[in-house]
């Protein structure tokens, strides 16, 4: 599809404007908002990094705690515009910006773009076919965004009641030599940046991995850790179902992720099992980039 085809999408478009991207493509990105702000439309973009750092490590529950700091702003847009350079599918953040907007958005509009590498011109890719969220699994992130809302939590501390076993006392690693993830408990961890523990990837062997604190910031309660990357292999893709699972689970990992722990620890659910009985729910939202998002016909037009 061609840039005239953009111009006639613009006129769907509506008044506020939500803007989905992979950081490497800030300023493709920027690009886009610039044109759709000429159309006199308010656009919300929120700067690479504002949720994680490159090389920084979170914690299964961090995942979703973040996403609270942008959904504010994505509830009040009523469109979203995905940078597609294709790869946009290719990050946790992307797939669940698209699951946050299917929930917001009882008829979710959205539209793909791709800005051409060598002249600048914004391509238009279609309409994105997303279906809203069912009823079950509209009610599963209700809950869940109760839990990781940090006034919620303030105002009331029994919603940090329904996370499992290893939500947030431990931390997710990727391997850069083998490509796979795993988790750290967090008293492995501080005991690796102390020069106290070696840890090493659960799937290969390889390591030992290097971890470091950065300087506190306004984003998190702790200081954030980065890791040294071991080797250059992309880690695999984590599926958001995955971190749900591991948010809920009190008993078995899921079979891709392994456990790093101090020898004999034992770790401790910290909740209850208020969310398991919805663990069907969250299989539900399994393969959700590849099942409910799929591009025009015209994706790969260069044109």
């Amino acid at each position: 599809m061609t840039a005239n085809q953009f111009e006639m999408a613009i006129n769907q478009i509506g008044k506020r404007v939500f803007i989905s991207y992979r950081s490497k493509d800030i300023k493709k990105a920027q690009k886009v908002k610039d044109y759709i702000i000429s159309t006199e439309r308010e656009v919300i973009l929120f700067p690479p990094e504002i949720l994680s750092a490159v090389g920084e490590i979170l914690k299964p529950f961090e995942f979703l705690e973040l996403m609270e700091f942008i959904l504010d702003e994505m509830h009040k847009c009523n469109t979203l515009i995905a940078v597609d350079q294709g790869d946009f599918l290719d990050s946790y953040w992307t797939q669940i910006e698209l699951t946050q907007w299917r929930r917001f958005n009882d008829h979710p509009q959205a539209f793909s773009v791709r800005v051409n590498e060598e002249s600048g011109s914004i391509q238009y890719l279609g309409e994105l076919n997303l279906t809203t969220l069912s009823n079950d699994e509209k009610r599963l992130w209700i809950r869940i965004s109760n839990g990781t809302n940090r006034k919620l939590r303030e105002s009331n501390p029994h919603t940090m009641s329904i996370w499992g076993r290893y939500a947030r006392s431990c931390f997710l690693v990727p391997c850069g030599a083998c490509g796979e993830h795993f988790l750290v408990s967090k008293e492995a961890l501080y005991a690796s940046v102390n020069n106290e523990f070696k840890t090493y990837c659960p799937h290969c062997s390889r390591g030992p991995f290097q971890f470091s604190e950065g300087e506190k910031n306004s984003t998190f309660y702790r200081k954030p850790i980065f890791i040294k990357r071991i080797g250059q292999k992309k880690p695999r893709l984590l599926d958001v179902s995955e971190i749900l699972t591991l948010l809920v689970n009190d008993k078995e990992l899921p079979s891709t992720i392994k456990l790093v722990s101090l020898p004999d620890q034992e770790i401790y659910t910290e909740g209850t099992k208020n969310l398991i009985g919805v663990a069907t729910s969250i299989l539900g939202l399994t393969a959700l980039a590849g099942i409910i998002y799929f591009f025009s016909s015209n994706k790969d037009d260069t044109n």
